[in-house]
Formats: structure tokens, C-alpha cells, sequence
């Protein structure tokens, strides 16, 4: 029969394993703790070819930059420290000045356009102006560009390019986005149609592009932003737009004060609407015959479903609108007459003056 054994020693075989598992508990902290305590290598200051080679700078960062997305953006050929300023030695300080686009582009923007200086004065976007009054979560060139894919500017791209800058300004401006995509322009590109216009088409951010393209939408430029498109002999051929619109509104009583400076006088979008631009056919449009007595009330109060009888768009002409084109030729010839009068009046009399005088 075998013995029991003491209880000292089932007691001494627990303490010995309390003992040894502390012990592995101990040296799990220590080892990272003299980890910690291990200097860290020292700055070395590389030679400025070496600091230019992306690999340098990717043996860290590899990991939160995607090299194919870099090489493949517009900026392909510069190296990381052409635009991240500041690095000296590797490893680099912990914080390093922030990029400044205007380093390259403004600079740029100087040489081609020596005006450049004064145009940013005076021409700043709302953006800019904000920025410069302390606004915050105001968009700097990387919400709008991204950082390591920026793509090339928007000119002859296709629509999935402007669909992805429609993405962008969602960002701040959701409402407004969902107006545009619900419109003719939004249904449009959203259908693969490359030509309809895109936020940037309407809302230049640079004053460069806004100045040189003349697109612009504050009142002054509403009516030549529309017309850039839809006076396009090309485009009106190819999406059967209905021309004459400038000729027709630029002889109305709302074009004539506009072209005088009257920025009261309605214009494109005080009819039209401005991002959710709908067909006169669709009962949603302000436009639609139900719709015009709201829409010409704003400015006219008290007009009735009458106005909608009329035409809007009328280019007098003895075919289309007889009555009317007869009446402005009888007017112009009846203003010229009396203009005329009044000159040969004056003339004669400063003959009659000039004789009497001669006579004395």
C-alpha cells in the first residue's frame, strides 16, 4: 500500500511554480523597458542627392504612402522633400513646417501671368476670403487636391473625373450637391456626358481660372458663364440646344439693364435656378408654365398665370414674331428721326448764329 504524500512537499511544488511564474512575468516587463532605455541612433545629416532619393524617405513612411498612387498623380518626378520642407538629417525633427503649394504654383502663376499679384488682391475666392478673416475648417489646397494623388486639372477630362470633384464638394456641401445631381447637368454627367458642367466649370476657386476663362457666377458673370456653353454652336448641334437664347435676353428689358450694370436686373439663374436647373417640360422646373407666376413674382408681385401665355426667349424677326418685329423697327426708325431732328435743329441754328455774326 503506498504512502501519502507530506503536505510540505505538494506545498513547496505550488510555491515553486508561484516562483517561476513571477519570474517570467519580471523579465516580460524588463525587456521592453530596456528597450526603451536603449539610445536611439543618432541624426545623420545625408548629402542633398541622397536626401532627393524617395527610397530614403520610404524605408519609414512605406507603410502610409502608396507609391503606385504617387507615381501615378500629377507631381510624378518630384521628390518627397520638394514639397515636405524642413528635413535635414534622417530620422527628421518630430514636426516639419507645413507644405506650401504657393512655394511652386504662385511662383509659377508670377512668371506666366505678371499681373498674378494683383489679381489675387482682387480677385479672391470665397475660400481665400474666408481663411483670411480666421474662419475655421476653411479648404486649403490638400481638401480639394489631396496630397500624394493629386490628379491634373479639370480641362477636356472625362466624367468620372468631374463626377469625383462633384464628390469633393459634397464634402462641404452636401445640399447643394444633391440640388446638382437631381439637375439636367447632374442626370447628365451622371450619364457619362463629359461636356455638362461640373462644379469647377461654374465656380472657379482660382482667380487666374476665373479671370482667364471669364466664368464666374457673381451677378456680373452669370449671364457669360451660362452662354460659354450653351451659345456653343458645337454643343447646341450635339445635345440640340436651343439657340438665340443670349440675342433674345441681351434685347429684353432684364439684358439691357444688365449689360448697364443693373446686377437687380434678373439674369440666368433668377429664372433658371442655379443648381438644380430643370427642363421647362419637367413640373418640377421654375420654369414650367405652372410654375412662372411664382417664379416672376419674386420680382414681380401680384403677376397671374397670364405670364406664362407669352414667349420668354423672343427674337423678333418677320417670321416669328411679325408683329412685334414691326413694331421695334417702327420705334428705332421713329427714335432715329427725332435724334436726327434735334441735331439738324441745333445745326441750323449755330449756322444762323455763325451768318448773323459775320454780317456784324
Amino acid at each position: 500500500m503506498a504512502k501519502p504524500r507530506p503536505e510540505t512537499s505538494r506545498t513547496g511544488g505550488v510555491r515553486g511554480c508561484a516562483r517561476r511564474l513571477t519570474a517570467a512575468l519580471v523579465l516580460l516587463c524588463l525587456v521592453p523597458l530596456s528597450a526603451l532605455a536603449a539610445p536611439r541612433p543618432s541624426p545623420v545629416q545625408p548629402s542633398p542627392s541622397l536626401l532627393r532619393d524617395d527610397s530614403l524617405c520610404l524605408g519609414c513612411h512605406g507603410d502610409t504612402v502608396d507609391v503606385e498612387v504617387l507615381h501615378a498623380s500629377t507631381h510624378e518626378g518630384l521628390a518627397c522633400v520638394d514639397c515636405h520642407q524642413g528635413v535635414e538629417t534622417v530620422p527628421h525633427a518630430a514636426e516639419l513646417p507645413p507644405t506650401d503649394c504657393d512655394r511652386c504654383h504662385y511662383q509659377e502663376s508670377l512668371r506666366e501671368f505678371p499681373a498674378a499679384d494683383a489679381e489675387m488682391t482682387s480677385l479672391p475666392s470665397i475660400h481665400q476670403a474666408a481663411r483670411e478673416e480666421g474662419a475655421a475648417d476653411v479648404p486649403t489646397c490638400i481638401t480639394c487636391h489631396g496630397t500624394h494623388e493629386v490628379r491634373p486639372a479639370l480641362a477636356g477630362v472625362s466624367a468620372a473625373d468631374k463626377m469625383h470633384m462633384v464628390g469633393i464638394c459634397n464634402n462641404c456641401h452636401p445640399n447643394i450637391t444633391d440640388e446638382y445631381l437631381n439637375s439636367i447637368h447632374g442626370e447628365a454627367l451622371a450619364a457619362d456626358i463629359a461636356d455638362s458642367p461640373a462644379c469647377a466649370d461654374c465656380h472657379p476657386e482660382h482667380s487666374r481660372d476665373a479671370e482667364e476663362n471669364g466664368r464666374d457666377v457673381f451677378r456680373g458673370k452669370v449671364v457669360t458663364t451660362c452662354s460659354s456653353c450653351h451659345e456653343d454652336p458645337g454643343l447646341q448641334r450635339r445635345y440640340a440646344l436651343p439657340g438665340n437664347r443670349l440675342g433674345s435676353y441681351l434685347g429684353s428689358y432684364h439684358g439691357t439693364a444688365t449689360q448697364l450694370g443693373d446686377v437687380r436686373a434678373a439674369n440666368c439663374f433668377s429664372c433658371h435656378g442655379a443648381h438644380e436647373i430643370l427642363p421647362s417640360s419637367d413640373p418640377r422646373s421654375s420654369i414650367h408654365p405652372k410654375n412662372l407666376p411664382k417664379t416672376c413674382g419674386r420680382c414681380h408681385p401680384g403677376v397671374n398665370e397670364n405670364v406664362a401665355r407669352g414667349k420668354v426667349h423672343v427674337l423678333a424677326t418677320p417670321e416669328s414674331a411679325a408683329v412685334l418685329y414691326y413694331i421695334n423697327l417702327g420705334f428705332r426708325w421713329f427714335t432715329f428721326a427725332i435724334i436726327g431732328g434735334l441735331v439738324g435743329h441745333i445745326a441750323l441754328d449755330l449756322f444762323g448764329r455763325w451768318r448773323r455774326r459775320s454780317r456784324e
